[in-house]
């Protein structure tokens, strides 16, 4: 009996220190998941704080793109409306001159209003491309920032 007693207790004891163990391990898993955790949320703010810093940036250059689109967009209306004042003014001329003299029609004088007026037609049309460029250009540096912004957003 004694001998079955003590095994009991040597028993006893044993699951006792293991049990000690296992919570000691318990603990130290507990601890290192926290400062695992502890670790990737810091991760996470720094993260975020790069992403919103560049999300600001990316506004900034959104704002100055369109700023420069509007600014672009103005100058080129005001040569817009300058060349068709001048190609309304330049038929308005040539057809006082052929009302005047009509023998000039066909002059030298003629044919350099008519390469003005080209010269003018052919500056719109260039206007008129460089615009299109322009927007595609715009629509392609402004649909990603947007695409960032709005998975920023959605983050």
């Amino acid at each position: 009996m004694k001998r079955k007693n003590m095994e009991e207790a040597l028993l006893h004891q044993m699951i006792g220190e293991r049990e000690a163990r296992i919570n000691e391990m318990k603990e130290k898993l507990r601890i290192l998941q926290e400062e695992k955790i502890d670790a990737m949320e810091l991760k996470l703010e720094v993260q975020k704080d790069k992403t919103s810093q560049l999300g600001q940036k990316f506004e900034k250059r959104v704002g100055e793109y369109k700023r420069d689109q509007a600014k672009l967009k103005r100058q080129i209306s005001t040569k817009s409306r300058e060349l068709t004042h001048q190609s309304a003014s330049l038929h308005l001329y040539m057809d006082i001159m052929r009302d005047t003299m009509p023998e000039l029609v066909h002059s030298t004088y003629v044919i350099r209003m008519q390469s003005q007026l080209c010269g003018a037609m052919h500056a719109m049309y260039i206007l008129d491309q460089q615009m299109e460029m322009l927007k595609k250009h715009c629509n392609m540096i402004i649909k990603p920032l947007r695409d960032v912004i709005a998975n920023n957003e959605d983050e």
